[in-house]
Formats: C-alpha cells, sequence, structure tokens
C-alpha cells in the first residue's frame, strides 16, 4: 500500500497514501514522519467520534516497517475542500456549500457537547474538511504542530 504511486498528500508530520483493499474498499493510510506526532489521545478521541457522520472515520492503527506509527481511515473521493475551491476551480454552489458547513458545525457539536471532557479539534481550515463524491463534509485534518501537540485537545474549564 505505501508506494509513491498510492501517494496522495502530505504535511510537515505525516504522509498520506491510498490504499485499494481486495474487495475494492477505499481506505486512506496516515504515515507519521516522527512518532512523537502520533498522539495516543487523538487516537482515543478519533476511535470515540468515529461514528459520528461528519467526523473522518478511523478504521484502525499499525506500525510500519521502521516502527513508524499509521492511522487508517475512510478515504473521501474529493479530498479537501480547499482543493475543490482553489486548484481544482471548481464551483460549489450556495447549497452544497450550506450544507457542508451546517455538517461540519455538527461535527464540531460532538466535539464541544457530547464528549467528556469537551474537546477543541484547534485547527478548522478547509483544509481540514474533506469531501465525499457527493460533497458531503466530514471533519478530518488531525494533524501534529506547534511544538508536536495534537489538534485535538481536551477543554479544561476552571470553576
Amino acid at each position: 500500500f505505501i508506494r509513491k504511486e498510492n501517494w496522495i498528500g502530505e504535511r510537515p508530520s505525516a504522509v498520506v497514501y491510498k490504499a485499494v483493499l481486495s474487495d475494492g474498499c477505499l481506505l486512506a493510510i496516515k504515515v507519521y514522519k516522527n512518532s512523537a506526532c502520533y498522539s495516543e489521545l487523538e487516537e482515543e478521541i478519533l476511535l470515540k467520534t468515529s461514528s459520528h457522520p461528519y467526523i473522518i472515520s478511523l478504521m484502525g492503527n499499525t506500525r510500519h516497517r521502521f516502527q513508524s506509527r499509521c492511522m487508517v481511515f475512510e478515504f473521501m473521493s474529493r479530498g479537501c475542500l480547499s482543493y475543490n475551491l482553489r486548484e481544482k476551480g471548481e464551483t460549489i454552489d450556495w447549497e452544497k456549500r450550506l450544507m457542508i458547513a451546517m455538517q461540519i458545525s455538527s461535527a464540531i457539536q460532538m466535539l464541544h457537547m457530547h464528549m467528556n471532557p469537551p474537546v477543541c479539534h484547534g485547527n478548522i481550515t478547509s483544509d481540514n474538511i474533506l469531501l465525499d463524491e457527493f460533497c458531503n463534509a466530514k471533519l478530518g485534518g488531525k494533524h501534529c504542530r506547534d511544538n508536536l501537540l495534537s489538534v485535538f485537545a481536551p477543554v479544561r474549564y476552571k470553576l
């Protein structure tokens, strides 16, 4: 699965590859460049939220050669929203844009109101909103940044 021809994209912390299973199922495999970028807390949050229809589903994780960590996600065929708006040059009509906003709002509501403790994504951008073939949106894009901290972080309240 992890070959140059399957390369989808790259971030400072990880490289993402496309994988096709024998049954034709498509997956995205995120291979962390540095094991310090891999967060067990992020994994736990992803597992708890994978059933939400507008948060990218974590299908599993593993170690790859040389002990690098991998996360396996559902594949979103249209890629990120920014690619669809800027590079692809497609026009997404206002009805679809409103639907995308409502779907991502639902994902944020899940993180903020239904997780215990509440979780802050910390980096919601058009690069981290992924689209399927029908322009349905899912919140994704968890990646290592800012001193190797996870983008997902529990919100701490002082009472």
